[in-house]
């Protein structure tokens, strides 16, 4: 029996139509799971993202979104007194998503050729982010000043599982009153 490891059961699970919404925030219509994008210099090298999401139309996310998944138990900052950062791990993760970003911003041919085929669209500079971690582990006003001072100069955004969770929440409290009208 293969053993499936954890991250991969995350992909999965939100690569599923029906669970696939849950990481729209409104801007995107379709996840796209583990698009192949070829190195142009070393053939038989090619990066691979858990998801590129497709904007919905007429939405602010014109380029897309490359999304890349870690898990629910990585700590996301440091546990020094004073300044106190992110983790290596999710620095890991923001610079997978930028090695991403750059192969799609590459314009390489084989690169377009690939995003046209599998995606049936070209992602244009898309914005990018990382499920990963658990916000409320972590001191709330240290994360939101590291991620409003350095995340968000990479086009980075930092989506913890408890954010989704919340989301999804909201989003049926809502659902039930509309129909309950």
């Amino acid at each position: 029996m293969l053993r499936k490891k954890p991250e991969t059961i995350f992909q999965e699970f939100f690569s599923n139509a029906v669970h696939a919404h849950m990481l729209y925030e409104g801007l995107y219509d379709h996840n796209h799971p583990k698009v192949t994008l070829p190195d142009p210099v070393r053939p038989r090298r090619h990066y691979q993202p858990d998801l590129i999401q497709r904007p919905r139309p007429l939405s602010a996310a014109k380029g897309g979104r490359v999304l890349d998944f870690k898990l629910p138990d990585v700590k996301l900052l440091t546990r020094t007194a004073f300044h106190p950062g992110f983790t290596a791990d999710l620095w890991r993760a923001v610079q997978q998503l930028r090695d991403y970003r750059e192969r799609i911003d590459s314009g390489a041919p084989a690169v377009v050729m690939e995003l046209q085929r599998q995606l049936g669209w070209i992602p244009a500079k898309p914005s990018q982010a990382v499920v990963i971690g658990l916000r409320d582990r972590e001191d709330p006003e240290v994360l939101q000043h590291r991620e409003e001072t350095l995340l968000r100069d990479l086009d980075v955004r930092l989506i913890t599982y408890d954010d989704v969770l919340n989301r999804e929440v909201q989003r049926i409290v809502l659902q039930h009153r509309l129909s309950a009208g």
